[in-house]
C-alpha cells in the first residue's frame, strides 16, 4: 500500500506552495498561474482517491498529467512536486512513470522517508531490477556517509554559510591574532573544500549521467539497434526496469540494465530520469 504520512505530507505541501509563490514573484509575467495549477492537481488527486478501480486510475492519470504540466511547462523543479507526481502515477498504475518521478525527487530530497518507502513498495510490486551500485560505491558510501545525508539544497546553504564564516574569521584575524581562531579557520576551509567536492559530484551525477526507466509495459530488448536483430530475451523487459544509457542510434538506445546485460531498446519505451 502506498505510504503517505500526514505530517510529512502537510509539510511537503507547504514547501511546494512557498516555492511556487517565490517562482511567481521572480517571473513577473508567467504563462499561467503555477500556484493555481498546483492546487488543481491537488484537488484532482484528492477527488481521485474517492474513486475505485478503473475510474480511480483514469482520474489519477489526469492528476499526474497536471503535475507533469507544472513541471515541464512551468519549469518547476521541486522534490516534493516530483514526489506528488510519482504518487499520482503510482495510483494510476503507471509504474515506470511513477519511478521516474520518484527518482527525480530522490535527487532533491534523498532523505525523505515516505519517498524511500514508496520506491521500495514500487520495486517489490513490479519485481523490477534497479541499477546496481559497484563495490567502490558501497565503500565510498561507508567512508563518506555525510555526503549522502544532505540533499542538494542543504549542501548549497551549508557551503554558503562556511564561506561567510571564513570571510568573517579572516577579517577578525587581521585585527586580532588567536591560535584558536587560525585552527577554526583552517577547519572551515577543509570543510568548505569537502562540501564543494560533494556538491560538484551531485551536480555531475544529476546533470551529466544518463539514467532512465522503462515506461512501457512491453519493451522488447534486441541485440542491435533494430527489429531485424535477434531478441535478447525470450520475454519482454518489465515496466519500471532501470538502466544506464551507453549509446544512441536513431530511435534506439543501447543500455545496461541492473542485471548487467547490454541491450538495445526503443527510445519511445524509455524515459530519462
Amino acid at each position: 500500500m502506498l505510504r503517505i504520512n500526514t505530517r510529512y505530507y502537510n509539510l511537503a505541501l507547504t514547501v511546494i506552495l512557498v516555492f511556487l509563490s517565490g517562482s511567481i514573484f521572480v517571473n513577473a509575467a508567467p504563462d499561467f498561474d503555477k500556484k493555481q495549477l498546483f492546487l488543481e492537481a491537488q484537488e484532482a488527486y484528492s477527488e481521485a482517491l474517492k474513486e475505485e478501480d478503473s475510474v480511480k486510475r483514469k482520474s489519477m492519470l489526469k492528476a499526474a498529467e497536471i503535475y507533469q504540466a507544472l513541471i515541464e511547462e512551468g519549469g518547476v523543479k521541486n522534490g516534493y512536486l516530483f514526489y506528488n507526481a510519482g504518487n499520482a502515477y503510482f495510483q494510476a498504475e503507471k509504474w515506470g512513470k511513477a519511478l521516474v518521478q520518484y527518482r527525480r525527487a530522490e535527487r532533491l530530497i534523498p532523505n525523505y522517508p515516505e519517498l524511500q518507502s514508496n520506491i521500495q513498495i514500487l520495486l517489490e510490486k513490479t519485481n523490477a531490477t534497479p541499477t546496481s551500485d559497484s563495490w567502490l560505491h558501497g565503500v565510498s558510501k561507508s567512508l563518506f556517509f555525510w555526503h549522502y545525508l544532505m540533499d542538494l539544497t542543504q549542501k548549497k546553504w551549508f557551503l554558503l554559510g562556511c564561506f561567510s564564516l571564513i570571510w568573517a574569521l579572516m577579517i577578525i584575524s587581521i585585527f586580532k591574532y588567536l591560535f584558536q581562531l587560525r585552527v577554526a579557520l583552517w577547519a572551515l576551509v577543509i570543510l568548505t573544500i569537502g562540501l564543494g567536492g560533494s556538491l560538484s559530484l551531485d551536480l555531475y551525477k544529476y546533470n551529466l549521467t544518463d539514467r532512465g526507466v522503462i515506461i512501457s509495459k512491453d519493451s522488447d530488448a534486441r541485440k542491435g539497434p533494430g527489429l531485424s536483430y535477434e531478441r535478447f530475451f525470450e520475454q519482454n523487459l518489465i515496466e519500471a526496469t532501470e538502466f544506464s544509457v551507453l549509446e544512441r542510434q536513431g530511435d534506439w538506445w543501447k543500455v545496461e540494465i541492473g542485471t548487467g546485460e547490454l541491450v538495445w531498446l526503443l527510445k519511445e519505451d524509455l524515459e530519462k530520469i
